[in-house]
């Protein structure tokens, strides 16, 4: 399950700090993905964190090979 700090209920445009047992971290305000354990299925009734989308996945570079394959812009033929 992925969830993001909710939104701090004195402070606008602040989330809530919200810690992860075991190592005491921060959950980091773009969220993270977490057990659906007890403590994490109680913190959204609470407000401390909000259910959220995960980010979409970072598209693979290009290898070498890929790139030397296409033709260099401006470079379609020779205009002698």
């Amino acid at each position: 399950m992925y969830v993001k700090p909710g939104p701090h209920p004195h402070e606008s445009g602040k989330t809530r700090k919200v810690r992860i047992p075991n190592t005491h971290e921060l959950l980091p305000e773009e969220g993270r993905e977490v057990p659906e354990n007890q403590f994490w299925v109680r913190r959204p009734l609470h407000g401390d964190v909000v259910p959220a989308e995960p980010p979409a996945p970072h598209a693979t570079p290009p290898t070498v090979a890929e790139i030397l394959a296409e033709p260099a812009a401006g470079h379609e033929g020779n205009a002698a």
